[in-house]
């Protein structure tokens, strides 16, 4: 397991399933840290989603802007047939950010505190060392101005 396998915690990836799911694919993951039965292994970037509603919570290095401009290109080809929900780190001066998430994101949930995510070094117990954000991204949103439809703090406890 590498730093990008990290595994969203089941609390988190649970909530947010009843919320906005349910999820049919993980769009980036592996064997090890994958959240739906169905999985992209490391090719999530070159290959159609083919889902009705997608999970994501992509490597956050610098790749990421990649895997949330995949994310809205998979709805607008008909790939993804409902939403994407995308776990992210909060990076609101990002291209991603203003140009995907604000123009077309159907809810920006920021949520408080920080994730302890499970990783090569840490069993859960740490927390991150920065802020996440969930974007949903839903298909025929195609919105000219900004006009997110939830924006809100959420504080999700294990």
């Amino acid at each position: 397991m590498d730093a990008d396998d990290y595994r969203t915690p089941v609390y988190l990836f649970e909530w947010l399933d009843a919320c906005h799911g349910p999820f049919d694919l993980d769009a980036a993951a592996n064997h090890q840290n994958a959240k739906c039965r169905k999985y992209l292994d490391r090719d999530g970037l070159s290959v159609d989603w083919n889902c009705t509603r997608a999970w994501c919570n992509p490597p956050y290095g610098r790749g990421l802007g990649a895997w949330v401009k995949k994310a809205w290109q998979e709805l607008e080809a008909g790939h993804i047939k409902h939403s994407c929900c995308l776990l992210l780190p909060v990076r609101t001066s990002s291209t991603w950010f203003h140009d995907i998430a604000i123009k077309h994101a159907s809810h920006i949930i920021f949520l408080k505190g920080r994730i302890k995510f499970q990783g090569p070094n840490t069993n859960g117990t740490t927390a991150a060392a920065f802020d996440s954000v969930v974007v949903v991204l839903k298909r025929h949103n195609k919105k000219t101005v900004p006009e997110i439809r939830s924006l809100r703090i959420a504080e999700i406890r294990e």
